[in-house]
């Protein structure tokens, strides 16, 4: 889900190390470093020795759709013993919505308890740590992504297959409106423990699979009139978009092989998840109700209104 174009937005002007994203590579042109993540302790320690860190962004798992949280907790209690002894990071803990839910179960029990390390943490060593739950991500590349796999298996066989129901809302957060959010919370940092991103979603699962149809329909009548040169193009195509370096190049001559502008078809597509949140603002600090605008713009996120609360809440949770 991170790329270049993500940190510049999020972060400007700063020197980032990212961990554990193996599609990104580094660039010290854009002060840019990615590596795997980093599991033996010591070498993770001299991580944060060398570059004195300022700022931590924790991706949580779950922010996958259907993700699995193996590992996770152990990896937040390497980076959260890391941070004793800088009290000027600011970690932030990217989650989902899981641990807000009244319905109990072993995805909201790991959820919570992963919570309710970061906070613990926080408050036994006085790490500046701060939660912040988010809708799903989405991405056109990362292939462990619910659309990813859900648009493979949909040119591959032609069928739409979702375990959710047809009614059920989607919930998704488009990258764009992340970056604004982090760079956001970061500006105008405070002393509130938990931020909430509001379910301002009013499309299904039903009105996705529409789309994705329409989108398929029209893909799939212009390459059957392909001509076996052109097969393997669109095959050698196909690759070349899963590479970032290539993506770019790609991307348009795919649309020059399909006869038409299909990145602009997806729009339809993108836009039921993306720019829900323009227009945000982070100064207030009660919770109120996100209201639902016609055009799915300017929602107000506001935060909860003492740091007991929100601590109170993530424990009972818990």
């Amino acid at each position: 889900y991170v790329t270049e174009t993500f940190i510049e937005e999020s972060f400007p002007e700063c020197d980032v190390v990212v961990l554990g994203n193996e599609m990104l590579k580094s660039n010290r042109k854009k002060n840019i470093l990615s590596r795997p993540f980093i599991k033996d302790e010591k070498e993770l320690k001299e991580i944060f020795e060398t570059y004195e860190f300022e700022r931590i962004v924790y991706f949580s798992n779950y922010l996958t759709m259907h993700g699995r949280m193996t590992g996770e907790l152990e990896q937040l209690r390497q980076i959260l013993q890391l941070c004793k002894k800088n009290k000027e990071i600011r970690m932030l803990y990217l989650t989902g919505q899981e641990s807000i839910y009244n319905i109990t179960s072993g995805k909201t029990l790991l959820v919570s308890a992963a919570e309710n390390v970061v906070m613990e943490y926080g408050n036994m060593y006085q790490i500046n740590t701060k939660i912040l739950r988010i809708p799903h991500l989405y991405s056109a590349v990362y292939t462990q992504d619910f659309f990813y796999k859900l648009f493979t298996e949909a040119e591959e066989s032609g069928k739409i297959v979702f375990e959710e129901s047809p009614e059920q809302n989607i919930y998704f957060l488009c990258m764009d409106d992340l970056a604004e959010l982090l760079y956001k919370v970061y500006d105008n940092w405070g002393k509130e423990r938990c931020l909430n991103v509001p379910d301002c979603f009013r499309q299904s699962f039903s009105d996705l699979e529409k789309e994705i149809r329409k989108s398929l329909r029209k893909k799939q009548n212009a390459i059957s009139k392909f001509s076996r040169e052109e097969m393997e193009q669109y095959q050698q195509l196909r690759k070349d978009l899963l590479n970032m370096e290539t993506r770019a190049e790609a991307k348009i001559q795919w649309n020059k092989l399909l006869g038409y502008d299909y990145y602009a078809s997806l729009d339809r597509i993108s836009n039921l998840a993306r720019k829900v949140y323009e227009g945000t603002d982070f100064t207030r600090l009660e919770l109120m109700k996100a209201r639902q605008k016609r055009k799915m713009r300017q929602v107000v996120i506001t935060r909860v209104e003492k740091d007991e609360e929100a601590i109170r809440d993530c424990i009972a949770a818990f």
